[in-house]
């Protein structure tokens, strides 16, 4: 059985999984020794990942999974910090536990 890949295509002005793969391949190609990936490759390695999934992106650029991760999860926390857009939360009201009588 053949397994083929879909082409990522992230909406908006977002850069798609080949536009990014080919900075990580320009990066890698020109990196130093010891260099750390820059905070712009790891955004957008981030915001294929919230789109795409975690796994597949962090396969595709190869970059550690826990790494991605954390800063999926990171960028997860500042996104509800910031005031974000506000989430729907039911609450519900106890119960009565028989009918209350008040005798004066």
């Amino acid at each position: 059985m053949k397994v083929t890949k879909k082409p990522v295509q992230a909406c908006g002005a977002a850069e798609n999984l080949q536009q990014v793969e080919q900075r990580f391949e320009r990066w890698r190609e020109s990196r130093k020794r010891g260099e750390r990936i820059p905070q712009a490759l790891w955004a957008a390695a981030v915001g294929l990942a919230r789109e795409h999934g975690l796994e597949r992106i962090a396969q595709e650029l190869r970059v550690d999974y826990d790494r991605l991760k954390m800063r999926l999860e990171g960028s997860a926390g500042r996104a509800r910090a910031g005031g974000g857009e506000a989430m729907f939360v039911e609450l519900m009201a106890p119960s009565a536990v028989g009918i209350s009588e008040c005798i004066v």
